[in-house]
């Protein structure tokens, strides 16, 4: 997850968020396309970028979950900026288990 839009820094609204149904492994590696989200933590609402390589979109409890995480992503860019700006986006890993999130690792946004 980053704490921006990556096509348009400036774009402090939207929360860009890559999902694997299966393993990180094959999206680390280069072998397998994540599914991509924007989230609006503004306006709200969200909307699907790209399925990767899969067939079909999250279901919307899915998707629920992924706009919670979104607003948790900008919580914690606020509080660790320095000034407590959303100025300084961050990528922000995570990963899930049924309902639940984990927040796995937090750091500057570099382009």
């Amino acid at each position: 997850m980053v704490t921006t839009n990556p096509s348009r820094l400036d774009d402090f609204r939207n929360v860009y968020i890559n999902v694997s149904q299966k393993s990180v492994v094959n999206i680390v590696q280069g072998n397998e396309m994540p599914m991509q989200y924007l989230f609006n933590t503004v306006e709200g609402g969200g909307q699907t970028l790209s399925l990767g390589h899969e067939e079909n979109d999250l279901a919307p409890e899915r998707k629920d979950i992924l706009a919670k995480l979104s607003m948790a992503g900008r919580l914690l860019q606020s509080h660790f900026a320095p000034d407590y700006s959303f100025a300084a986006p961050v990528d922000i890993e995570w990963a899930s288990k049924g309902s639940e999130l984990y927040i796995l690792q937090l750091r500057p946004y570099k382009t």
